[in-house]
């Protein structure tokens, strides 16, 4: 039975632009840059038989993601999710999963409890700390749902799921749950042993700093 899990990544100093009050731009892509890296090993040490594809334009991130890397040029990131997820059907994959790139706690229990319940129920959510919005996503490629990512998407999924006549499965641990957005969410996190080293140290992109957005 073959799942395919993707990973989507913007260049890294183009997020984690609400942390700008505690950390400078070079510290910001370094801190995304580290999460990333955690996020990677984690699911190929927790799924290690999944498909795994890393979606970026940021040069570093397809080095980084060596033979999962898939290329990206300017699409949306509902347009990327819909491309891989059409090609996992003409591979006859069973399975698709969507996780996030910012959670810098997750384990590799996490991302088998991801996989277990996206085989289980063929349709699953985790939703961040606050309820609001969505940090990972698993689901049968039978299940016909539209990718609502963004602003309320935990809600905005669970409407759409209901009005198709679907029952999601509602996935929290602490791994999924906790992202890295805002410097309260950077606050929390440091207080996590296993996390201080993708907090501090900062460290530039390995590439110049135009191909991944930093401003010299």
């Amino acid at each position: 039975m073959t799942c395919t899990l993707v990973l989507p990544v913007k260049p890294f100093a183009e997020g984690k632009s609400r942390l700008a009050p505690m950390l400078e731009a070079v510290e910001r892509a370094s801190l995304a840059r580290n999460c990333f890296l955690h996020v990677l090993a984690t699911v190929r040490a927790g799924a290690p038989d999944v498909r795994l594809e890393v979606h970026s334009r940021c040069p570093e991130v397809l080095r980084l993601a060596g033979n999962a890397g898939v290329a990206e040029d300017g699409q949306t990131l509902i347009d990327v999710l819909e491309a891989a997820r059409g090609r996992a059907i003409r591979r006859a994959d069973a399975h698709f999963m969507v996780l996030f790139a910012d959670l810098p706690l997750i384990t590799a229990s996490d991302v088998q409890d991801l996989v277990r319940a996206t085989i289980r129920s063929g349709f699953v959510l985790c939703p961040d700390r606050a309820g609001s919005g969505t940090n990972a996503l698993g689901l049968s490629l039978g299940v016909n749902l539209p990718f609502l990512f963004g602003q309320d998407s935990f809600a905005r999924f669970g409407r759409a799921a209901s009005a198709l006549g679907y029952s999601p499965e509602r996935l929290v641990t602490a791994g999924l749950a906790t992202d890295l957005d805002t410097p309260e969410d950077l606050v929390l996190i440091r207080q996590h042993q296993g996390a201080i080293a993708l907090t501090q140290g900062a460290r530039p992109c390995l590439d110049p700093p135009d191909k991944c957005g930093v401003k010299a």
